[in-house]
């Protein structure tokens, strides 16, 4: 009879176990840890995510009839059949599609011998462009609807309070970032949630993506506060500081849903994770913001020159509300980019905790 696998978690830094699948099914259940929990057996290489293991199966979500879930033969992720594409008849994520092509094209062989890890954090822009569209797509409709619940009424109130406030343009500016502040969040919070239980394999609806907001909206809305005040006071001293605290705190809403973190630990996390990337990340979101921004832009200009009464009208604050939705893709990146500085961030300090001791092996 074959001895049962025996798993330890990392939490705080801290080795706990060993534990069977039973028991992490348990801890699961009382939230002691989550699915992205690091965790490593006897056989494995270095520590990795609960979710990127074959634990994944004491969390997976229920499946539509004609789904199931397969093993990535590139990178050993549970992901669905319905999430999959073939390459020599075995099933491959679509997230892995061109690294997984790629490898074949070069002579290698389907399953990737995987030594117990998954392949390496990938920074690429073009990988994390790919992979942020396929995390977006499956919830682009009721993230799309949250956003436009936000959006349209925040065209609407802007409008009505600028005359009242102020004609002076740095007033009028400050009134913009002042709504965005404000409502902003709970867009936010909702959106990054549905891409959240995607990435887990989940199919969330725009009722989750709702409650989400509103349980999100508060600290979210705190820490985007703190967060525009220490930008300014940095800009006031000197540009450069403001640009670095910006930068180092842009992951912090992605850090507070996907790890339920209160807004100083969030704005930790980010901290801590863009450690190092700081030139890459400003490189990063300023590719991808700028070609987010363009078509709200290009649209909104064209709009004006074209038809300015209907610019001017109610319809035309429907319309610039729906020429900022690309604004979603740009959050589906940066969780995107979140995740992949998270794991690497993590992996960096399990090394230096070091993996179990020979006896525990």
């Amino acid at each position: 009879m074959s001895t049962p696998l025996m798993w330890y978690h990392a939490k705080n830094e801290q080795q706990h176990g060993p534990y069977s699948e039973a028991d992490i099914k348990s801890l699961l259940a009382d939230e002691v840890i989550t699915p992205q929990t690091l965790v490593w057996r006897n056989g494995m290489s270095e520590w990795l995510p609960l979710e990127q293991t074959e634990l994944a199966k004491t969390f997976e979500a229920p499946l539509a009839k004609d789904d199931s879930w397969e093993t990535c033969a590139y990178s050993g992720d549970r992901v669905r059949r319905s999430d999959m594409f073939q390459v020599e008849g075995k099933w491959v994520s679509d997230d892995y599609r061109a690294e997984a092509e790629a490898y074949v094209q070069k002579g290698g062989h389907l399953p990737r011998p995987m030594g117990g890890s998954r392949p390496e954090v990938n920074l690429d822009l073009g990988y994390l462009l790919h992979r942020a569209r396929n995390l977006l797509l499956p919830c682009l409709v009721p993230a799309s609807l949250l956003f436009l619940m936000v959006a349209v009424p925040m065209q609407f109130l802007f409008t009505y309070l600028q005359p009242l406030v102020t004609d002076n343009e740095t007033e009028t500016g400050l009134l913009s970032i002042g709504l965005g502040v404000v409502f902003n969040p709970f867009a936010t919070g909702g959106i990054l949630l549905l891409l959240s239980q995607n990435a887990k394999g989940l199919r969330p609806g725009f009722t989750l993506g709702f409650n989400a907001g509103l349980a999100f909206w508060g600290r979210l809305m705190f820490m985007q506060i703190f967060i525009a005040v220490t930008t300014l006071m940095g800009c006031f001293i000197l540009i450069l500081p403001g640009i670095i605290i910006a930068t180092r705190t842009a992951l912090a809403s992605a850090a507070a849903v996907e790890r339920r973190l209160m807004p100083a630990e969030a704005i930790k996390q980010s901290w801590l994770v863009t450690e190092g990337q700081t030139l890459r990340t400003i490189g990063c979101f300023m590719i991808v913001g700028v070609a987010c921004a363009l078509p709200d832009l290009l649209l909104s200009s064209i709009l004006r020159l074209v038809a300015p009464t209907i610019a001017d009208s109610q319809v035309g604050l429907v319309l610039g509300a729906l020429f900022s939705l690309p604004v979603i893709f740009f959050m589906a990146f940066q969780f995107c980019y979140y995740k992949e500085l998270d794991t690497l961030y993590q992996a960096s300090r399990l090394q230096q905790t070091a993996a179990p001791d020979a006896d525990l092996r």
